[in-house]
């Protein structure tokens, strides 16, 4: 079997975040922010801070394996792809509970966050929306999702392409 150095991966990945529905749910929120990077973190190779390290400890990985992980990066072969949805984004409650907050960042500044994180080119690897009952929501959520891939370029972060997943379209 023959090698390519030049290889490049695409990792697809959900862009995700959580609000803090009151003062007394930012703990759980950004516990769950934290988690979102998690399976990023470990394929990237980068350093997780001790409160997700003990996470991973405790939900069964082992230092060896979180070693692999350090040691083993692709990511001099990755373009970071992000899945952006309307239900990407949650509203968490208190004792920890969850539901949609729809779209209230949008693709634009989570795909941010995730570069500032990571470093890598990224790409919107997937999104798409039913027609609806207007019969134009798919096409209005395409324009929106276009927009922000824009700005999204336009703030200097390198931006490699676009997908429109239609199989619900």
């Amino acid at each position: 079997m023959d090698l390519r150095p030049d290889a490049i991966f695409i990792q697809s990945e959900s862009s995700e975040y959580f609000h803090a529905d009151s003062a007394e749910a930012i703990g759980p929120a950004e516990v769950m922010n934290a988690r979102r990077f998690l399976s990023l973190d470990l394929n990237y190779g980068r350093r997780v801070d001790s409160e997700m390290h003990n996470y991973l400890l405790a939900n069964g990985i082992t230092p060896e394996e979180y070693a692999f992980f350090l040691r083993n990066s692709p990511r001099h072969h990755c373009i970071m792809g992000n899945d952006h949805y309307v239900t990407n984004e949650h509203r968490v409650a208190a004792d920890g509970r969850t539901w949609a907050a729809g779209d209230v960042f949008g693709y634009d500044e989570i795909t941010r966050q995730y570069h500032d994180r990571y470093r890598l080119p990224v790409m919107h690897t997937e999104t798409n929306l039913s027609q609806g009952p207007n019969g134009d929501e798919a096409v209005q959520w395409l324009w929106k999702q276009w927009a922000n891939v824009l700005r999204v370029r336009n703030s200097g972060v390198p931006t490699v392409g676009f997908t429109w997943y239609s199989l619900t379209d």
